[in-house]
């Protein structure tokens, strides 16, 4: 009892501390988002991740995995117009299938297939596509060519 009499005589005190924990609390929490473990397996993730969104149309999400440097050369619009404007294949499926990392920068392997949009032309194609993913601000973010 006593020490919360005293608590409340230094109100201002224990406001600052309350404000103090709670934002400790909202950063403590948001570093639970970041994944963790050993680069391959997070870069593998990732780049599947971002895969899946350009599979199923969802631009503007895989463009978030954007490097930030590439996102302020290239607007969110432009990078939806190159991806979407393209229409000479539609993208079936991707797999990663290798990850090389060295310090900052993975190498990722990815088998891509997909259906050309060729009149007359029937199957579809597969094809080896190889990325680059770099570490910056704590998260491996997608180096896209400019």
């Amino acid at each position: 009892m006593m020490a919360f009499r005293e608590l409340c005589r230094g109100g201002r005190r224990w406001v600052l501390a309350a404000g103090a924990c709670l934002v400790a609390g909202v950063l403590v929490s948001g570093c639970a988002i970041v994944p963790s473990g050993p680069p391959e397996e997070v870069v593998k993730e990732r780049a599947s991740k971002r895969w899946k969104a350009l599979i199923a149309g969802d631009f503007s999400a895989a463009y978030d995995d954007a490097l930030p440097a590439n996102r302020k050369a290239k607007s969110r619009e432009e990078f939806v117009f190159k991806h979407r404007g393209g229409g000479v294949v539609t993208w079936l499926s991707a797999n990663v299938v290798a990850v090389k990392c060295e310090q900052s920068r993975c190498k990722t392997t990815t088998e891509l297939t997909s259906k050309p949009l060729i009149p007359g032309f029937r199957g579809t194609l597969k094809q080896g596509i190889e990325e680059t993913w770099v570490f910056e601000d704590g998260r491996w973010w997608f180096a896209e060519p400019l």
